[in-house]
């Protein structure tokens, strides 16, 4: 049985301090059971831990833009 919570983020490449990012934070991984991506990584500092993604949340979408089939 799947538990998970719903987050609605809009993510921007830059990190907590301000600082621009070259990337959003987070690492994908897939999962042959699921459509979406699976994030399995956040990093420290990162726009994504700013915006409370957590390693195991589902990607549904980023800034609007549909996921399925990545990762």
């Amino acid at each position: 049985e799947l538990y998970y919570t719903l987050r609605l983020c809009h993510l921007h490449p830059t990190n907590i301090d301000g600082s621009q990012a070259a990337t959003f934070g987070f690492e994908l991984t897939e999962d042959p059971d699921f459509e979406y991506p699976i994030i399995a990584r956040v990093e420290a500092q990162s726009s994504a831990e700013g915006a409370g993604l957590q390693s195991g949340d589902i990607l549904l979408k980023i800034n609007e833009r549909k996921t399925k089939g990545l990762g």
